[in-house]
């Protein structure tokens, strides 16, 4: 590990996505994103959702979180991150569901009555999923 690097693992209910040594870490906090480098300030942020980006030595990793904290551990010497995700997707799983986000994006779009209040939260709740998961995927087809 290099003299700036920290560890950075990524956990979700189903698996651990990452547990690699890190550079910079830049997370979809719930009110904005956030970077985290070697020695931040130790802390407990709400995640949004949205993309996630990893800075290694070799290069950089995107993911798509969605809800979940992060939780910042750090001294002097040694930083870990932990992120506890919801949901977690590499790039190349969201960019292989491109096809089947743009259908359910249009069924989203094109629903216009909902039986309940309750329906209603849940609908907005699924369109905001879809929706920031469709930027993620626009933003790394500008980036290839």
């Amino acid at each position: 590990m290099s003299e700036k690097a920290f560890v950075c693992k990524i956990l979700t209910p189903e698996r651990t996505v990452l547990d690699i040594p890190v550079e910079k870490v830049i997370v979809p906090a719930y009110d904005g994103e956030m970077g985290i480098l070697l020695g931040h300030t130790n802390l407990v942020a709400q995640l949004g959702a949205g993309e996630c980006r990893i800075h290694t030595k070799e290069g950089m990793k995107r993911y798509y979180l969605e809800g979940g904290v992060v939780k910042v551990a750090s001294t002097r010497e040694k930083t870990q991150v932990v992120i506890l995700g919801e949901k977690s997707l590499a790039e190349e799983e969201l960019l292989s569901r491109k096809e089947e986000l743009d259908k359910e994006w249009q069924e989203l779009c094109e629903k216009r009555r909902f039986a309940s209040e309750e329906d209603f939260t849940q609908y907005l709740q699924r369109r905001r999923s879809v929706q920031a998961k469709r930027r993620f995927v626009q933003r790394l087809e500008k980036v290839q």
